[in-house]
């Protein structure tokens, strides 16, 4: 009789969890399941295509693809670090950090160790 109540109680959660987690994805933005049809050479996925940007986002994404996608993806780390939560390390939390970063890299890695740790990193 203990071995069917373990049966039925283990049984449960294992649909519980399944359940949870096929919720989990159906309501997930389309955007973030993107389709490897959608995906660049470079294993980029452009999120943006429905969103209408400003003059400075879209020069921040063409930016941003001519000089940065081929080594850096959102969620893995490919030839670079991926994105995602990139303001969490670092000192990416100061956005004049990144702005730097990004104008003359070779100049804030003098000044900075974590961004030296990374070029020897990848």
């Amino acid at each position: 009789m203990n071995g069917q109540v373990n049966y039925i109680v283990h049984a449960t959660l294992l649909l519980l969890v399944a359940g949870g987690t096929i919720l989990f994805f159906r309501t997930l933005p389309s955007s973030l399941i993107a389709s490897k049809q959608e995906e660049a050479w470079c294993g980029t996925v452009d999120q943006t295509k429905n969103v209408s940007l400003s003059e400075n986002a879209s020069k921040g994404k063409t930016l941003f693809m001519s000089k940065c996608a081929s080594c850096h993806n959102l969620f893995k780390h490919t030839t670079g670090p991926a994105l995602s939560g990139f303001e969490d390390r670092g000192r990416w939390a100061d956005r004049q950090n990144v702005y730097e970063w990004i104008k003359n890299p070779a100049t804030f890695m003098k000044k900075d160790p974590y961004t030296r740790k990374l070029r020897e990193e990848y």
